[in-house]
C-alpha cells in the first residue's frame, strides 16, 4: 500500500500526531532512505539523516537499515535503495536543486511505483506534486513564480512554513494563486497531510489558497 505524508517541517521535533499516524503504516525495524535536497552536500545531508533517526528513536521508531541518496551513490544504486525502502524521506532544502537532481538520477519512476511510506518535508513536499506551483522566494533561489512537473505523487501543491510565508511573502503567494489549477494549501509547521487509498486527511492548521 502506498501512503504519502506531506509535511511543512517540525522545528520543535516530530509531533505526537505524526508518530501515531506513521506507526500505522510502518513495519517494525523497517528500512529508511533519505533523498537529499542537494546531492552535492553529502556531509550536511548525513547530519540531517542522523538527526532524523535520533528524532524517530525518541518516539520509539527504529530502523534496521538507513541510507542516503545523493552523489555518494550511483543512479542504479539509488533506484535499488528506493525500491527496497519501507519509508522514503524527501528532504527539505533548495527546492529547484532537489527536483533537478532527482530527474538527473532518473528517480521519478521508482518513486511513483514504490509501495510503502513516502514522507516529504518542505522542499520535498513541494516536489511531490504532479504539477508544482512555486511562488517567488528569493531566499530559496526562486526569482520568479514558476510551474514544472514534479515527482507526481500527489495532485495538489503546498506552500510550507506558512506562518512565515503569509507574513513576509503573501503578495508573491497571491500571484501564484492566480495560476492554481489544482488544490493549493498553505501548510504550517507541525501540520501535515496524509494521503492513502484515495483519502486525504489533514492534521493541524492549514489554509486553502484557492477556491
Amino acid at each position: 500500500m502506498k501512503t504519502l505524508f506531506v509535511t511543512s517541517g517540525f522545528p520543535d521535533g516530530f509531533t505526537a500526531d505524526f508518530f501515531v499516524q506513521l506507526c500505522q503504516y510502518l513495519p517494525k525495524a523497517g528500512r529508511f532512505v533519505m533523498v537529499a535536497s542537494d546531492f552535492s552536500a553529502h556531509e550536511k545531508s548525513a547530519r540531517y539523516l542522523a538527526k532524523y533517526l535520533q528524532d524517530f528513536g525518541k518516539g520509539g521508531i527504529y530502523f534496521s537499515q538507513s541510507a542516503l541518496v545523493d552523489f555518494s551513490v550511483s543512479p542504479k544504486e539509488a533506484v535499488s535503495l528506493l525500491k527496497e525502502a519501507d519509508i522514503v524521506w524527501l528532504s527539505g532544502g533548495p527546492t529547484l536543486t532537489q527536483i533537478r537532481h532527482i530527474k538527473e538520477y532518473g528517480l521519478i519512476d521508482a518513486l511513483q511505483k514504490r509501495d510503502g511510506v513516502t514522507v516529504g518535508t518542505s522542499a520535498g513536499s513541494i516536489n511531490m506534486a504532479k504539477q508544482v506551483l512555486l511562488a517567488r522566494d528569493p531566499d530559496d533561489g526562486i526569482d520568479q513564480m514558476c510551474q514544472y512537473e514534479g515527482i507526481g505523487l500527489v495532485d495538489f501543491s503546498i506552500e510550507p512554513h506558512f506562518a512565515d510565508a503569509e507574513r513576509t511573502r503573501m503578495p508573491d503567494i497571491q500571484e501564484a494563486m492566480r495560476y492554481a489549477t489544482r488544490d493549493f494549501y498553505g501548510l504550517y509547521d507541525g501540520s501535515f497531510i496524509v494521503e492513502s487509498q484515495g483519502k486525504r486527511t489533514f492534521f493541524g492548521p492549514y489554509r486553502q489558497l484557492n477556491p
